[in-house]
């Protein structure tokens, strides 16, 4: 079909759309991961602390939390197509910035602007890919846009080690310039701008703006900074929860009070909306949590280094990319719903083979597992964002985009330090349990320290040395199994919740789409 000007690309080529949005959201979403492997690499740049030098990814998603909960409400006030093209203007020229600091402090505060620039862009490109696939083609339009999502942070701690490596940290940001400009060209040219009912009638909302914005950024330091500071031991943390829990108290009060928020919480009423938001907030909170987690666990107790760790999370890549792919069809042929529930599933199956790992498990043991997980997550990522606009007006989709990403993010967050937490409070339990072992009245540990001895030629001294050091092993091992167990458990409760998706369309329903 020819195509004569602007605004019939934008109507009958919603896979050339795709492409368009899918950059900038890959690119956003590779920078909350790439910068994870390279912290020690900044530090001895910079010349501060590795403790210090982790502020570089808190700053990033608070910043990029706050901007998620209002992208509707900016949207609508400036343009959609404006600020995409500001957005991705922010990160661009922030990444820049942030390659060429020179100092800790000046990082931090292009860090805070790259992610004001980057929150905008998920729900964005997210909103325009729903408009433009509508109906039963969502599922295949959400395919697309979960690519980005979930390939992004895959290959993302491989490609940061290896830019480090080779180049230097700067290049991490670097990269983002020459793919950000040719975004700007692209969504200049490709995507129309909306018609806003608010332009001409701009009133802000100060209060649930600010309170938004305290609340969230608050929540975002108690997550990130908690288990470092030993959580409510500390003045700092305990006032961030007490700042958090008021603030959105108070934002939930003034939201639902207000006639034009800055979110639209009344959209929770919907049930397929409701739920679709729980689902990616625990989508999330597995998810990145493992994503995380399986590299630490390999490289601090298997001995794997930084490429091979990251090999093993990226070889998820190719499951995740079938099962992207797989979901749409799958989702047309038996409904959006029970994909949902089977990817579910099969992710709970996932974490479950993760808690028979054992210190000599090898590659393929481990890699199998996240792939296992990375199908599952795939299966359930592209139905559940689809399903969740069944029922939504398309003036809503803005709002109700940000909030799912919103939550997706915290849920990240969460699952992140719940898992740092368990591990390092039951790496301490583990430990003091298995301690007992050691004593000469155990014919198990007399054995091994005179085979020890023997084998090793070594002292009575240093085969305890070593017999301790495989005893902190195992007990990190089964600190982590403990993580795994936790979160299979909340992704089976959750799964009832599911099970109340609908699927059927009324009349009115499928005209709008």
């Amino acid at each position: 079909m020819s195509i004569n000007n602007k605004a019939d690309t934008y109507q009958v080529n919603p896979y050339l759309i795709a492409l368009v949005v899918m950059l900038p959201t890959a690119l956003e979403v590779l920078d909350t991961s790439i910068a994870n492997v390279v912290l020690p690499h900044i530090a001895g740049s910079l010349g501060v602390s590795v403790d210090n030098s982790s502020w570089i990814l808190t700053c990033y998603l608070v910043s990029n939390a706050v901007i998620l909960p209002i992208t509707g409400w900016l949207s609508q006030t400036l343009g959609r197509k404006r600020y995409f093209l500001l957005s991705i203007f922010v990160f661009t020229v922030s990444s820049l910035l942030c390659g060429m600091s020179t100092s800790l402090n000046e990082l931090l505060l292009f860090r805070v602007l790259q992610g004001l620039g980057g929150g905008g862009l998920l729900p964005l490109s997210q909103t325009v890919l729903l408009e433009h696939f509508p109906g039963k083609k969502r599922s295949i339009g959400m395919g697309i846009y979960g690519m980005g999502i979930i390939l992004a942070p895959i290959f993302g701690p491989m490609l940061g080690g290896w830019i480090a490596d080779n180049y230097s940290w700067h290049w991490i940001f670097f990269i983002n310039i020459p793919v950000g400009i040719i975004s700007i060209v692209l969504v200049s040219l490709f995507i129309k701008e909306t018609k806003s009912k608010l332009r001409n009638k701009i009133k802000i909302d100060y209060i649930g703006l600010s309170f938004i914005i305290l609340g969230i950024g608050a929540l975002q330091i108690f997550l990130d900074k908690g288990e470092n500071f030993d959580w409510f031991s500390s003045n700092l943390i305990t006032t961030l929860a007490i700042i958090t829990v008021a603030s959105l108290i108070f934002v939930i009060y003034w939201e639902l009070k207000t006639p034009n928020p800055i979110i639209d919480l009344r959209m929770l009423k919907d049930v397929n909306f409701a739920i679709a938001t729980l689902a990616m907030f625990a989508v999330g909170m597995s998810f990145y949590a493992v994503t995380e987690a399986i590299p630490v666990l390999l490289q601090t107790l298997m001995g794997y280094t930084a490429f091979l760790s990251g090999l093993v999370i990226a070889v998820a890549g190719s499951l995740v990319f079938i099962g992207m792919g797989a979901a749409g069809l799958l989702s047309s042929k038996f409904g959006p719903k029970y994909v949902t529930i089977a990817g579910w599933l099969i992710t709970v199956l996932a974490l479950y083979y993760m808690t028979k790992f054992n210190l000599q498990a090898n590659f393929g043991t481990i890699a199998s597992a996240r792939a296992l997980m990375g199908l599952g997550t795939a299966l359930v990522f592209v139905p559940i964002n689809a399903v969740a606009f069944m029922f939504i007006a398309k003036e809503k989709i803005e709002y109700g985009t940000g909030m799912i990403n919103l939550m997706r993010n915290i849920g990240g967050s969460v699952g992140i330090s719940f898992v740092n937490t368990v591990v390092a409070r039951g790496s301490q339990v583990h430990q003091n349990y298995l301690v007992k072992n050691i004593t000469p009245l155990n014919p198990a540990y007399n054995n091994t320290l005179q085979y020890l001895k023997t084998e090793f030629s070594t002292t009575t001294t240093e085969a305890n040395q070593m017999i301790y050091l495989g005893l902190q092993q195992q007990a990190g091992m089964l600190s982590y199994i403990d993580a795994f167990r936790y979160l299979m458990i909340i992704l089976l409760v959750t799964t009832v919740f599911l099970f109340f998706l609908k699927t059927k369309k009324n009349k009115t329903s499928v005209e709008e789409s």
